[in-house]
């Protein structure tokens, strides 16, 4: 009878323990899933080398489905098989460079950069890198410390997944090899530099921000300079980065802008002063109105002498 009785409250315990059991079994799988992933693949153009020449090693990003906005991470390679001799940027899918890939001197380079909205694809090129082999041996060349942010406003990370490449450098044959030259006679893309402040950056001051991109060689360098006369397109300036604090905080100079790219071909931008002519032409006023004072001031002295 006691069971019966209760049999309905007793059913309901047990069913509350097994929904929480499989509850935790399901919330415990699915936590060891990684919800998002991304895979950065290293691919030579050839895994077996002789040793003095010349071989290429892209870098691509697979999304795997998900759209990822920033990619961040080290290359690293032994220098005593390998020297890296030019990286390539051209044709990557990163818009905004955070740490420009450059040749050094150890054996590891650090990039990061933003593509604004994200890239979605299964072969999205980060870079592209040309080395001479130095040396009979069988190097690695790895992708390490990477980091890789989802487009999903929150710069949630997505789990990244690598395979080092490994290579053979074969003794010296006395041929030529690949070449690896670059054909590009074309300026990098047109672009919109603006001029801005911002509280947080430099005390308020006045600042212009710019970026391109060359589907050719790459950008190399950004030159800025800043002239109260119209300059012309090759008017001189200074290697710059961006953003640029500007010289002339009273905004009354025009601002050249110039992207490089790494065989020499230019862009160049003009912005015109930020501040209006009656501005610009204050300080010729000023001494017009102060000459006028005085030649006033001279007339009436006459005038009140003679009478």
């Amino acid at each position: 009878m006691f069971l019966y009785r209760y049999s309905w409250y007793l059913r309901g315990v047990v069913r509350t323990l097994l929904y929480g059991t499989v509850g935790l079994v399901l919330s415990f799988f699915f936590w060891r899933l990684p919800a998002t992933a991304a895979e950065i693949t290293l691919e030579a153009d050839r895994t077996a080398v002789a040793a003095d020449q010349l071989f290429q090693i892209r870098v691509w990003l697979n999304t795997e489905g998900e759209t990822i906005n920033t990619v961040a991470g080290n290359i690293s390679y032994p220098t005593d098989l390998l020297n890296l001799q030019e990286i390539r940027d051209g044709n990557s899918i990163i818009t905004f460079w955070v740490d420009r890939p450059a040749v050094q001197a150890n054996k590891i380079f650090t990039f990061s950069g933003i593509t604004p909205g994200g890239y979605r694809g299964p072969q999205g090129e980060i870079l592209s890198l040309i080395f001479r082999a130095k040396k009979m041996g069988a190097p690695v060349v790895s992708f390490t410390n990477g980091t890789a942010l989802l487009n999903d406003g929150r710069g949630s990370p997505a789990l990244l997944k690598t395979t080092p490449l490994r290579l053979t450098i074969a003794p010296a044959t006395g041929a030529a090899g690949a070449q690896y030259a670059i054909i590009d006679t074309n300026p990098p893309e047109t672009f919109a530099p603006q001029i801005a402040r911002d509280p947080n950056i430099e005390g308020n001051k006045w600042f212009v921000v710019f970026a391109t991109q060359d589907k050719g060689a790459g950008i190399d360098h950004y030159e800025v300079g800043e002239h109260r006369e119209k300059p012309g397109e090759n008017s001189p300036g200074e290697r710059a980065e961006s953003p640029y604090i500007l010289k002339d905080q009273t905004l009354q100079s025009f601002v050249v802008v110039k992207a490089v790219d790494k065989l020499g071909n230019q862009r160049t931008v003009i912005l015109p002063p930020r501040a209006t002519f009656w501005q610009r032409q204050r300080r010729y006023l000023i001494g017009i109105l102060i000459v006028l004072f005085i030649i006033l001031c001279g007339g009436l002295w006459s005038k009140k002498r003679r009478s």
